[in-house]
């Protein structure tokens, strides 16, 4: 981990009451129409939290074509079939005729026409999205075709809207918070298509998937080879910056961090396997960049959700190689999560606990009457992670994989906000 030393600036804030002005002291606003930076003849500017910008530039930019008209103190923007019309000081606009009330009217600053740049953006079936840590304004005018294109699960890409995943999936078989704060959609009534979709501002915000879903133009899919990979991506990343500090990626030679598109691109992949995609993960670059580090907020909502993800992912791996899958067992669990708690408040990371007590020891204690029992242990960021890091190692995979179990509980502990103490513990009754 490198930091970087932080630089504190000083910000003066003038209000003027009798109308709407500019926020003045702060950097102004910079414009990414994909992922290009844009330099305009005057800066973009803040009033009433909304940002204008200067008309001309911008939205010829994005392909319309911008009038003005002097006598009515009017604009009007037009693309293909799209007429935007609006006025200077007025928050009435009319699209193709029908009125809409913007946020922030148009004005005029330092002899240029300012207008409301979501409003208009968005009007031109553009994704705008807004990051404050840079004061930056990103526009995209297809999101949707590039991630369809370049990977996508089940017909769902990244940036797509929560309606179109319903018209495609359904209805989630649950709906389970995360670590990133978005809510993963789960998918898991056949293994064989799992799929999670995170969810934040009713759009694609992450994905995630072990199972063999993957579509894509450029092969990227389960069961590529690193090098195809790649091939399609590039060179992967060795970190990523979170505020001041650099945080690098872990295990490198058992995954990929890619930065596409706004999205950092994770596959995973199968050491035991040739190096071969065992899964990807999509998230949105915004989101993981704004977490605390890698800390995870802990709750029992959350803990929840990352033990039935964890018996999810095993399943997956069982299904993709003809196994039975494993049902969830509540009394065994409680086992597991007393140990991942006992492991976190007793400062120990081991099977055997500091009184001597072994797996099977706590599995006896709890009056489970077992044939056979089997216990893995994980200490990481997340479950995807923890459960990427066991497969990949033979003792805990053989665990996972173990034709005769055939129960499952996973118990957490949370309290350390910097990592995940997992515990699985495999059975078959007697």
């Amino acid at each position: 981990m490198f930091k970087k030393s932080s630089i504190i600036l000083l910000a003066f804030l003038f209000i003027i009451t009798l109308f709407p002005m500019p926020v003045l002291g702060a950097a102004s606003p910079s414009i990414v129409i994909n992922n290009q930076l844009l330099h305009t003849a005057v800066p973009p500017i803040i009033v009433e939290n909304r940002t204008l910008a200067p008309i001309r530039g911008v939205f010829e930019e994005l392909g319309a074509t911008v009038k003005w008209q002097e006598q009515t103190q009017s604009v009007h923007i037009n693309r293909d079939n799209l007429l935007i019309t609006m006025r200077i000081n007025q928050r009435h606009a009319y699209i193709n005729g029908n009125p809409y009330i913007m946020d922030t009217a148009p004005i005029i600053y330092k002899d240029y026409t300012m207008v409301p740049l979501r409003f208009i953006s968005e009007a031109l079936a553009a994704e705008v999205t807004w990051d404050s840590r840079p004061r930056t304004v990103y526009i995209n005018t297809e999101p949707d075709n590039r991630w369809q294109s370049l990977c996508s699960a089940r017909g769902v890409a990244m940036g797509e809207e929560d309606s179109r995943v319903l018209s495609i999936l359904g209805s989630p078989v649950r709906i389970a918070p995360s670590a990133y704060g978005f809510d993963w959609w789960v998918y898991n009534s056949n293994y064989r298509d799992f799929l999670l979709v995170g969810i934040q501002n009713h759009k694609v915000a992450g994905m995630y998937s072990n199972a063999p879903v993957w579509k894509s133009d450029s092969g990227l899919n389960s069961g590529a080879t690193r090098n195809k990979v790649r091939a399609a991506l590039g060179k992967p990343i060795k970190e990523i910056k979170k505020g001041n500090t650099l945080y690098m990626v872990s295990n490198p030679e058992e995954r990929d961090v890619f930065l596409v598109n706004q999205v950092y691109f994770t596959a995973m992949y199968d050491s035991q396997n040739n190096y071969k995609v065992n899964s990807f993960l999509l998230i949105n670059s915004r989101i993981e960049e704004s977490i605390d580090g890698y800390r995870v907020s802990g709750s029992i909502a959350l803990r929840d959700s990352v033990e039935k993800q964890t018996l999810d992912l095993v399943n997956v791996e069982r299904v993709k190689r003809g196994l039975s899958i494993l049902t969830w067992d509540a009394d065994i669990a409680s086992v597991a999560r007393k140990h991942s708690q006992d492991m976190q408040y007793r400062d120990y990371f081991a099977h055997d606990n500091p009184d001597g007590k072994t797996p099977f020891d706590r599995i006896e204690s709890a009056g489970i009457d077992y044939k056979m029992a089997g216990e893995n242990i994980a200490l990481n960021y997340n479950a995807i992670s923890a459960h990427e890091s066991l497969m990949n190692s033979p003792g805990h995979r053989r665990n996972i994989l173990e034709k005769d179990f055939k129960r499952l509980g996973v118990g957490i502990s949370l309290d350390d906000p910097d990592y995940i103490y997992l515990t699985q513990n495999f059975y078959t009754p007697r």
